[in-house]
C-alpha cells in the first residue's frame, strides 16, 4: 500500500517564495539596522516594509523620468519615420506625462 505524503507547510512555504519572491541581501553600514527599525517602529510597520515601500518609492521615480540623453535620437526616429514636429512633440509630452495629467 502506497504511503500518503504528509503536508508540509515549510517546504509549501519555501517552493511559493521561490517561484514568486526574488531575495536580496545587502549590506549598509554599522547603526542603518536601528534607524530602519526605529522608523518602521514610529510608522507601525516592519522594517521590511519600511524598505519596501522606500525601494518602491524610489523605483516609481525612475520610471516616470526620460533619459535625457534618448530624446534627440528619439525625436530623429520619429522624423524619418515620417512624423510631424506637431506629431513628436505630442509624443513627448505623452511618455513624460504625470498618469493624471494626461
Amino acid at each position: 500500500m502506497e504511503e500518503k505524503k504528509k503536508f508540509n507547510k515549510q517546504d509549501y512555504d519555501n517552493k511559493y517564495i521561490k517561484e514568486n519572491k526574488d531575495r536580496i541581501n545587502f549590506l549598509m553600514a554599522k547603526g542603518t539596522k536601528t534607524l530602519i527599525k526605529a522608523a518602521s517602529d514610529n510608522l507601525g510597520i516592519t522594517p521590511s516594509e519600511f524598505i519596501r515601500e522606500a525601494i518602491s518609492e524610489k523605483l516609481d521615480n525612475v520610471k516616470e523620468e526620460i533619459p535625457p540623453e534618448i530624446i534627440p535620437n528619439l525625436m530623429e526616429w520619429l522624423k524619418n519615420h515620417g512624423h510631424t514636429d506637431a506629431e513628436i512633440v505630442d509624443c513627448l509630452r505623452y511618455l513624460g506625462r504625470k498618469e493624471e495629467n494626461f
